[in-house]
């Protein structure tokens, strides 16, 4: 009841004060409704706008404590959510920690790996290039020993044919001689013209093996022994060339291993870096 309201009734009714004798009872029986209510003074006066102005602030004090009551539980849902999504980025790192130390090991495998199959592959080109170092020791010896020992030796074998070739014709010659010089004065002896058809044809085959003897010497020292000589060469410069491979093959060899360990290297950092931040975020 507004204070204007009970100013008009104790110019008509009975008075207030008549009116809290009569209430004290009632008024002992509701102490928890008289603590629970607005502290009002009542005063008597002419004011219309009391009333209304008493209510007003009433209405803004109920505001007051309802947006109070909105900030703190807009706050709470705030700590709330961000508790929520501190929750769910603990739990997807969690999540990520495994396939990341999985990623590390992998990469430190693949590092192993690389370095024991370049070390493997930098051993055996440099076995090839000792292999082809041999093979160039061994091509050089041999065209060296056959310009020093084997052309001449062979050269002198050919010629020594030769000579055996000549030596028999002339003593199938000679023994034909001394036949027909015997049988000069024999011209009735049965066996001579055997004897005599007999050397003259040793005397023929001497003469064959004299010439063939000639043309396999001429083969020899015209084709042969150069062509052998030839070949000789070739194979030292064949040889010097593989060692030449030999040599870049190890390097190009070195250049690679150096560029797969360099990336086996930097897979294995970008792992550890992707774990080493997800450790410092779920520390921060």
């Amino acid at each position: 009841m507004g204070r204007h309201e009970r100013t008009r009734r104790s110019a008509h009714g009975p008075t207030l004060t008549a009116m809290h004798d009569l209430l004290r009872p009632s008024a002992l029986l509701l102490p928890s409704l008289l603590l629970a209510s607005c502290s009002i003074t009542v005063e008597a006066t002419s004011d219309p706008m009391g009333e209304d102005a008493l209510e007003l602030h009433d209405v803004h004090e109920g505001h007051g404590e309802a947006d109070h009551g909105t900030h703190e539980e807009g706050a709470h849902e705030d700590e709330g959510a961000q508790g929520q999504g501190s929750e769910r980025a603990a739990a997807k790192r969690e999540a990520q920690r495994p396939q990341l130390e999985r990623a590390v090991e992998l990469a430190r495998r693949d590092l192993q790996i690389a370095e024991y199959e370049a070390s493997m592959a930098l051993e055996a080109a440099g076995w090839a290039v000792e292999a082809a170092d041999a093979k160039l020791a061994v091509a050089t010896e041999r065209l060296e020993r056959f310009g020093a020992l084997e052309r001449d030796h062979q050269e002198e074998e050919s010629q020594m044919g030769v000579d055996r070739a000549e030596d028999r014709l002339v003593r199938e010659q000679q023994d034909l001689q001394g036949i027909l010089d015997i049988y000069a004065e024999e011209t009735e002896a049965r066996s001579r013209d055997e004897i005599i058809r007999r050397h003259r044809q040793s005397v023929m085959f001497a003469e064959r093996g004299l010439e063939m003897a000639e043309r396999a010497h001429a083969l020899k020292v015209e084709h042969e022994l150069p062509a052998r000589q030839r070949e000789l060469e070739r194979a030292v410069r064949e040889a010097d060339q593989a060692l030449d491979v030999a040599h870049d093959r190890r390097s190009k060899q070195e250049l690679v291993n150096q560029r797969d360990l360099l990336r086996k290297r930097g897979a294995l950092e970008d792992a550890e870096r992707k774990l080493d931040e997800l450790d410092r975020e779920a520390d921060a």
